[in-house]
C-alpha cells in the first residue's frame, strides 16, 4: 500500500462526513488525515498552498504526488483492495467526467449543502 496524506476542512461537515465514508474503508489506518487550518502545515508541507486546499480535497500519495478533489476520491479508495478496480472503471470517460462535475458542484455549494455550516467556515473562495 501507496503512503497517502489526505489535506482537508475539519470545519466543513461534508469534508468531515467523507472522512468516516472513507475511513471505514482503511482497516489499517494508512491514510493520514491532516486539516487544512492546522497551524504547521506550509512547515511540515512546503509545496501546499492553503489556498488551493480551501477548494477541493487533495491526496498526496507516496510524498510525490497530488490528486485532487474527484482525482484525489478516486486514487485514495483505490488503495483498498476491494474498490481498486471498480474505481478504476468510475475513472474511464463517461463516469469520470460525470464524478468531477458532480465533486466541483459538491463542493461550490458545500456551505448549502452541509448542514451545520456556521459563518462562513463552509464557503469556498473562488477567486
Amino acid at each position: 500500500m501507496d503512503s497517502c496524506v489526505v489535506f482537508y476542512d475539519q470545519k466543513c461537515t461534508i469534508c468531515q462526513k467523507t472522512k468516516r465514508v472513507i475511513q471505514t474503508y482503511d482497516q489499517f489506518n494508512h491514510v493520514k488525515w491532516v486539516d487544512l487550518h492546522e497551524p504547521e502545515l506550509e512547515q511540515q508541507y512546503p509545496f501546499v498552498q492553503s489556498t488551493d486546499l480551501t477548494k477541493e480535497m487533495h491526496v498526496l500519495i507516496n510524498s510525490t504526488y497530488v490528486y485532487r478533489g474527484f482525482d484525489g476520491v478516486i486514487r485514495l479508495l483505490e488503495e483498498h483492495a476491494l474498490l481498486k478496480y471498480p474505481m478504476r472503471i468510475i475513472n474511464m470517460r463517461p463516469f469520470n467526467v460525470i464524478g468531477k462535475g458532480l465533486y466541483r458542484k459538491i463542493a461550490e455549494n458545500r456551505p448549502i449543502i452541509g448542514q451545520h455550516c456556521n459563518h462562513d467556515q463552509c464557503k469556498i473562495d473562488n477567486s
